[in-house]
Formats: C-alpha cells, structure tokens, sequence
C-alpha cells in the first residue's frame, strides 16, 4: 500500500522522515566512507602534492631496482652463465624496460608538479594509475613465471606495498585495485597453473 502525504497521520509521517533521514545518513556515511564524496581545491591540492613526493621516492626506487636488474640479465647474457634461456631473457628484460619507463615518467611529473609548474591534476591521476597497472601486471607476470619454477610470489607481493603502501587513493579505489590484483593473481596460478608437486 502506498500512502500519500497528505493521507498520512502525524506517526506515520514522522516515521517516513526518520526513515528517509535514516537513509540519507547512511548513503552519506558510505560515500564518505568510500571516498565519493567531493573535495576542496585546497585538498586536492594537498593530495597531489603529498602524492608527488611519495611519487618521487617510488619512482627512484624503482628506477634503482630496473636498473640492477636490467644489469644482472645483462651480465647473464654478456657472460653466458645462469644457463637462462633466451624466451627467459626476453620475457625479463622487457618487462624490466617497461617498468622502468613508467617510473621515469612518475619521477618527470612529480618533480614537475613540485618545482611549481603545476601540471594538470588529471594528468596526474591518469600517470599514477597507469604506472600502479603497470606495476601490478609486472608484478602478477613475474610471479607467474616464478610459481611455475616453483618458487614464491614476493614480486607481486612488493608490488602491491608500492602502490598502497606509499601511494595514496581514495578507499573505493584502493578497495577495487586491490581485490581485482589478488583475485587476477589467484586465478592466474590456480586456474593456469599446476601447483608444484
């Protein structure tokens, strides 16, 4: 039964306010919980500026390990040892370049962003979610490769304390990068791939 207003005693009115009150919190709470809710100029500011500088130490981390590890398939190749295949070099060595790449190109907006050129904040959202893809795709390939050698996952998992741990999103974001890349993860090894006997 519907009731109108103008049909409804002073309860039951009084209970469809609470009721639509009730609602309208609760709807407030979840967006504010899941970071929907819109923000000031001067946060978005603030955001962005804490992320460039986190921006600048992932990136020059992460710089520093591609290029050890672009050496060490290097010195591989160049020497002969490790007795590593060339698919194995191919698959490493490219997947090294291309996470190098993007961590170059976070560092060049960060520093950009922090010396007062003030680059657009879209641009921004768009280079640190493609380098956080990019970091989690290396991270699931080269776990991959390592599950089927048997050996354990820590890339992947590295990966993940790169873009959470340092980063900064907001909740609802973090909730579907995060459970999307575990989800992928999983599949990928127990779907794909025979576990070690």
């Amino acid at each position: 039964m519907i009731y109108r207003s103008r049909g409804m005693s002073p309860a039951w009115r009084k209970a469809v306010n609470k009721t639509r009150s009730f609602f309208r919190r609760l709807i407030r709470f979840v967006k504010k919980g899941l970071g929907l809710q819109g923000y000031s100029d001067y946060f978005k500011r603030y955001f962005e500026t804490d992320n460039a500088r986190s921006g600048i130490i992932l990136s020059l981390i992460t710089m520093f390990l591609e290029v050890f590890m672009i050496c060490y398939v290097m010195y591989h190749v160049i020497t002969g040892s490790g007795h590593r295949s060339f698919l194995w070099i191919i698959q490493h060595l490219s997947s090294y370049i291309i996470l190098f790449s993007a961590a170059l190109i976070l560092f060049l907006y960060s520093k950009s962003y922090l010396d007062g050129k003030k680059p657009s904040l879209t641009m921004g959202k768009f280079i640190r979610l493609g380098f956080s893809a990019i970091c989690l795709v290396f991270g699931m390939y080269i776990s991959y490769l390592d599950y089927k050698k048997g050996e354990q996952i820590l890339t992947f998992i590295t990966m993940e304390v790169f873009v959470f741990g340092i980063l900064m999103w907001r909740p609802l974001t973090s909730i579907l990068l995060t459970s999307s890349s575990f989800i992928f993860s999983v599949t990928l090894r127990y779907k794909q791939v025979s576990p070690p006997s």
